[in-house]
């Protein structure tokens, strides 16, 4: 991989998790910007620099995904610094003219490492006075220019970072830990660009999921969303877990949300799974957090052949289906939700929706239809004939009233109303439609998929990002975190665009024959991952319209899970579509290839246990190549299909067989949207004619529910 640099005159930033309760982020030119090393509330060291020299001065800042070189141009310092588990690593490669480093605690304590000298202290020294009384913990090495600075919380755990630091090289299994995760997932586009963007995706995604008390969690988004939520986990959890073959840190995720479930008959949310949990607090406010754990409780199954988890899980899931079923579901069928229990979930003071979708959303209903079919699919397996009749039964009823409810004279309905009045809002969750039934299964018909992608094509997806609501709306709001004249969260799910969505949005392009456009808009997303904001990782958001100088504007945390996830995903999934299903010793593969990508190769992990290996797939203008590795499968299932054509390939491991590439048949007619405001004709939205526009519009009550 090619470092990412960038000096003290970018508006760039760095940031690196220890993987269990600690991250750092570094402004490469703003100092308030600056979060240093952060635990919980915590600050618990700021910034970095040398003697008489700060970073903000003409500082060159190289980013490796396991480390980060600070070149200091005045002073020729140069200091290679990580964060591991515990504890920031720091070595001085050179300390040039300067006089020594220092180690900023906070405004008062500072650490200096004199140049002369060497590191100023040997074993174990405690620098007192740091807040909240804790101790650093400064573990030198002989050569006097490595250094271990362990945050431990207690002098028990201090003692057992200090002894683990120094009875082996942490740094270097740390780099061996991260070039492992690399090579196991290798992926070449054969577009550099991307082929750069996706390591550092999939780096930076790894870098979310952390380990404490025994229980494993992806992080939501730095620097606000550090604990685990159930709708981004699951979201997550096949773009940073599953397609990197993290199987077992999968297994411990899906785990340590199904034993939060509530099981209280006499609670609302009983049968739920929560929302989120921080160790302490525990909140059920969602209709699909427990939807995406059902369906990935499932593709975990697939990728890895690991039948025994569905056991495991089968009477917490078998009981958030029946309570669904029983408490929360109308006569068609549809699963009924409040208005804020979306994904679009802000609300006014707490209050109000910002975006009612109550109580029927689209993307509630596909995947309330995936869940169903998925939980299905489980009962077949273990044997629980009745609740596989029932709940099949029941995929079937939604599938078919959905159409008839939701698709009006060649319209979406974003969502249904108590009174049965559809709203057509035009909004990227009609995408999900396409891109959330599992594997091989439909949600709407052909003709109507076509019809969906081209207009959320055509209303909503800039060359940046797709927006959550079209510009032609009165409800759009086109500036996320810099408008004075309303609340951020009035933007926040009307028109603010969402690096997850991207996913949808690429995934239902390729899958209606929009290559082309699916993979500019990925070389595009590419580029913000290498070259914008937070080095090597996705924002949350970015403001649906550009800056006055044309540069779009990142917003929201500055680097988030599920955008990292879904850009990762889109590449093995769709462009290369590739889809295990280990329970049957099968991979499907149906490519959406881009012309630009001529010549690629791709390592695919897959199984654990005995049915543990990887599909090494290979390709060029003609033809593809599969050959895998495993030594518990004796013969692999390769179902390649290339538009209407479809092989069936029977591979013995460290066997190749090749199958021809077919070009696509259609011509593709979608091209990207732009911003209203650009043409000269076009007037201001109201919520720039207007201060509090939306506000004044729901909080006057004409019929919105309270949320």
């Amino acid at each position: 991989m090619t470092p990412l640099s960038f000096t003290s005159h970018d508006d760039r930033m760095l940031c690196f998790t220890d993987r269990k309760d600690m991250y750092l982020m570094l402004h490469s030119s703003i100092p308030q910007k600056t979060d240093g090393i952060v635990r919980g509330s915590q600050q618990l060291l700021f910034d970095i620099s040398v003697s008489g020299e700060s970073r903000y001065e003409n500082t060159t800042t190289q980013l490796t995904p396991d480390s980060f070189l600070l070149c200091f141009g005045n002073s020729g310092a140069r200091l290679r610094c990580s964060l591991l588990c515990g504890a920031l690593y720091l070595f001085v490669e050179s300390y040039g003219s300067a006089g020594g480093v220092t180690l900023s605690v906070n405004e008062k304590i500072a650490l200096r490492l004199d140049a002369h000298r060497g590191i100023a202290c040997a074993g174990n020294v405690t620098v007192s006075g740091v807040p909240c009384d804790r101790s650093l913990r400064l573990i030198a090495f002989p050569e006097k220019t490595a250094l271990y600075i362990s945050f431990a919380e207690d002098d028990d755990d201090a003692d057992k970072e200090a002894k683990e630091l120094l009875s082996a090289d942490a740094f270097s299994k740390h780099v061996e830990q991260i070039q492992s995760e690399l090579e196991q997932c290798r992926f070449d586009t054969g577009v550099a660009v991307c082929t750069q963007a996706l390591a550092w995706a999939q780096e930076s995604g790894l870098g979310f999921v952390t380990t404490k008390n025994n229980t494993t969690g992806i992080w939501a988004g730095l620097p606000w969303f550090r604990d685990n939520w159930g709708r981004d986990t699951f979201i997550s959890l096949p773009g940073i877990l599953l397609v990197t073959g993290q199987f077992d840190a999968a297994k411990r995720v899906i785990q340590g949300f199904m034993q939060f479930q509530d099981k209280n008959p006499a609670s609302p949310t009983y049968g739920r799974i929560p929302n989120r949990y921080d160790g302490e607090t525990i909140i059920y406010n969602t209709a699909d957090g427990p939807l995406w754990l059902i369906r990935e409780i499932l593709e975990y199954t697939c990728y890895t052949g690991d039948k025994a988890i569905l056991g495991e899980v089968w009477d917490a899931l078998a009981l958030s289906i029946k309570t669904d079923i029983a408490r929360r579901t109308d006569d068609l069928g549809f699963l009924c939700h409040g208005n804020a229990d979306t994904w679009m979930d802000a609300r006014i003071e707490g209050k109000k929706a910002w975006s009612p979708r109550g109580n029927r959303a689209n993307d509630i209903q596909v995947l309330w239809y995936t869940a169903l079919s998925c939980s299905a699919e489980i009962a077949r397996l273990l044997g629980h004939n009745k609740e596989h009749d029932t709940w099949a039964a029941l995929a079937d009823k939604v599938k078919a009233n959905f159409i008839n409810y939701f698709w009006n004279g060649g319209k979406m309905a974003d969502h249904i109303d108590a009174l049965n009045n559809g709203d057509y809002r035009v909004r990227p969750n009609m995408l999900m439609l396409l891109t959330i039934p599992f594997g091989c299964s439909t949600f709407i018909p052909d003709n109507v998929a076509k019809s969906v992608t081209e207009t959320a094509v055509q209303k909503l997806l800039f060359p940046y990002g797709i927006c959550s609501l079209s510009q032609d709306d009165a409800n759009f709001h086109p500036y996320h975190d810099n408008c004075a004249l309303y609340h951020k969260d009035a933007a926040y799910h009307n028109g603010t665009i969402w690096g997850w969505n991207a996913g949808c949005a690429i995934g239902a392009m390729c899958m209606t024959g929009h290559t082309e456009l699916a993979f500019a808009f990925a070389e595009n997303l590419a580029h913000q991952i290498l070259d914008i904001g937070c080095a090597g990782t996705m924002s949350e958001n970015l403001s649906a319209y550009p800056n006055d100088d044309g540069s779009i504007h990142p917003s929201g945390t500055w680097s988030q899970a599920w955008s990292d996830a879904e850009f990762s995903r889109v590449f093995r999934q769709y462009f290369l579509g590739v889809r295990p299903d280990l329970l049957n010793d099968t991979i499907f593969v149906a490519p959406h290839l881009s012309v630009k990508m001529h010549k690629g190769s791709a390592v695919i992990p897959f199984g654990t246990g005995e049915k543990k290996g990887s599909l090494c797939i290979s390709w060029n203008d003609t033809e593809f190549s599969f050959v895998y590795k495993s030594n518990g499968i004796k013969q692999l299932h390769i179902l390649y299909t290339a538009g209407a054509e479809k092989q069936e390939l029977l591979l013995k491991p460290e066997q190749c067989q090749t199958a021809a590439r077919i070009a696509p048949a259609e011509k593709e007619t979608l091209d990207f949207a732009k911003p209203t405001h650009l043409e000269s004709t076009a007037g201001e939205p109201p919520c720039l004619r207007e201060k509090d526009y939306l506000a004044r519009a729901i909080l006057s009550d004409y019929g919105i529910s309270e949320a």
